[in-house]
C-alpha cells in the first residue's frame, strides 16, 4: 500500500478499506501469497486508523488541559 494515498484517508475510508479486506480475506479460493498482501495492507491500513485516532486524542488532552 502506497502510504502518501494512506495519509490522505479519513479514517472512516480506512475503516472501508479495512473492510474490504476482510471480506477479500474471506474468499474461499484466494491464494495463500494474495492472502498475505491483504492482510499486510490490512495492517498498514489499522495502524494509520491508531494513529489518527491517537493523534485526536492527544488534541482533546490538550484542550482538556487548557480548560477549554
Amino acid at each position: 500500500m502506497n502510504q502518501e494515498h494512506t495519509q490522505t484517508r479519513s479514517l472512516e475510508e480506512e475503516f472501508q478499506q479495512i473492510e474490504s479486506l476482510i471480506q477479500q480475506l474471506e474468499q474461499e479460493d484466494i491464494p495463500l501469497q494474495e492472502s498475505f498482501q491483504l492482510y499486510s495492507q490490512g495492517m498498514e491500513s489499522l495502524k494509520h486508523c491508531m494513529n489518527m485516532i491517537t493523534d485526536v486524542e492527544k488534541q482533546i488532552q490538550i484542550i482538556d488541559e487548557a480548560g477549554e
